[in-house]
């Protein structure tokens, strides 16, 4: 019987090397931006969990005064996931992979804040034009 940790060397190995045949300068990229639309909303809700439990102690332990107490009321990254392209596989000295790719986000993020003693800024639209006020 294979060991898992041997599988899963295996298995990378197959991938990396399947991924060489089909281009020789940088491997495809479509694999893994299927996984990332696949698990785009499981994303955005592990993305906006992190985002809370890291920034906003940050926020509140660096930021003078009343904006002290600034904390997010709204996170959405959107429906359009994360892109990733031009993908080059290298193994490390210690026999694992290193992924260089470049990333592309397109999408349309709407990220609110809200704190008791700062003003709230409306963003409203026009005939393509952003108004910003404060209520």
């Amino acid at each position: 019987m294979i060991p898992v940790k041997n599988t899963t060397r295996i298995l990378v190995v197959h991938t990396i090397h399947t991924c060489r045949t089909v281009n020789a300068n940088s491997y495809g990229s479509g694999f893994l931006n299927d996984i990332v639309k696949n698990l785009w909303p499981n994303i955005c809700v592990a993305g906006s969990n992190i985002i809370k439990e890291t920034v906003e102690p940050i926020l509140a332990s660096t930021l003078p005064g009343p904006l002290g107490n600034l904390r997010f009321v709204k996170i959405d990254f959107g429906q359009v996931p994360i892109g990733f392209s031009n993908v080059d596989v290298h193994r490390t000295k210690t026999d694992g992979i290193k992924l260089d790719m470049d990333m592309t986000w397109e999408g349309v993020c709407d990220f609110e804040l809200d704190g008791s003693m700062v003003p709230k800024v409306v963003r409203s639209e026009c005939n393509g034009i952003y108004v910003f006020s404060w209520s």
